[in-house]
């Protein structure tokens, strides 16, 4: 266990580690920030510390957010300055970090229409793979829908009609295939799935497990599709995930908004953030 000394005074704000005496943070008054303590990109053993403190009419609120490595926990604390607190967290256990693509296929790409926030998207997945492959350690895995022809495992699937309409996901196709800027490695692991969530029936579990991922970056098109579904069960699943933000597509406007900035807002992480990150993993 780590013991962090926290004090906060009208004329700033400091965080000391017990252990050493070293003072981690130090801030000036005025600054309306948040905080927490998150695993390093790349490095879920090396850990960051960052504590914020929200000003509002006077320092009569501090709220000290700290996320461990398989939850966010949250301590409220109402109280006048000076204010003086100690924090615990655990120490950073071994494991390594994954990177999700999930369907950066042709017929997905093609069923958005040509627009500057698609190509945005796609130029900030293509330069987040590109720096994942140059990273040391790093598990990439690209998941697919695909369904062998005639659809024999879509029976019941709420899609069935529209996907056997329109002929998308068929095992060897164009169509079903990874964009080719985004196209597996060597050394990758690709998970062809028949349903939208990552999880459900596959072997993505146990393929993480088995591989000691203690920390799951997410990618992929749709944001309100994919990405939501892998979130949703890797929280049941226990494992820690963040959603990068540039990588995530979602046609309706209103609705990637309140993804990103409201259901997941302590939980993603911007592209040069990861990119840094594992380009210090090199």
């Amino acid at each position: 266990m780590t013991t962090w000394n926290i004090s906060a005074t009208k004329s700033g704000m400091a965080v000391t580690q017990a252990e050493n005496g070293s003072t981690q943070l130090a801030r000036t008054p005025g600054r309306r920030v948040r905080g927490a303590i998150t695993p390093t990109i790349g490095n879920p053993r090396a850990f960051a510390l960052e504590i914020r403190i929200f000003k509002f009419t006077a320092y009569d609120q501090y709220l000290a957010e700290h996320k461990l490595t398989s939850h966010i926990k949250l301590s409220r604390f109402t109280t006048p300055l000076p204010l003086s607190l100690t924090m615990t967290t655990p120490n950073a256990t071994t494991g390594r970090t994954a990177i999700l693509f999930m369907d950066y296929q042709n017929d997905i790409l093609d069923f958005f229409p040509a627009s500057p926030v698609k190509s945005a998207f796609l130029a900030s997945s293509v330069r987040l793979h590109a720096a994942a492959h140059k990273a040391k350690d790093i598990v990439i895995v690209h998941l697919a829908i695909e369904f062998r022809a005639g659809y024999p495992e879509a029976r019941g699937f709420f899609l069935r009609e529209w996907i056997e309409s329109t002929g998308v996901f068929v095992a060897g196709t164009t169509g079903a295939a990874f964009h080719a800027d985004m196209a597996p490695r060597e050394g990758d692991f690709v998970i062809k799935r028949r349903r939208g969530s990552a999880f459900y029936g596959t072997e993505l579990e146990i393929l993480l497990r088995s591989l000691d991922v203690k920390l799951i970056y997410l990618a992929g098109i749709s944001t309100s599709g994919c990405v939501l579904s892998a979130t949703q069960a890797a929280a049941d699943l226990d494992f820690p995930y963040r959603v990068v933000r540039e990588c995530t597509f979602e046609p309706n406007v209103r609705l990637q908004s309140a993804l990103l900035e409201e259901l997941w807002k302590t939980r993603t992480v911007s592209v040069d953030e990861i990119i840094a990150g594992l380009v210090e993993n090199i």
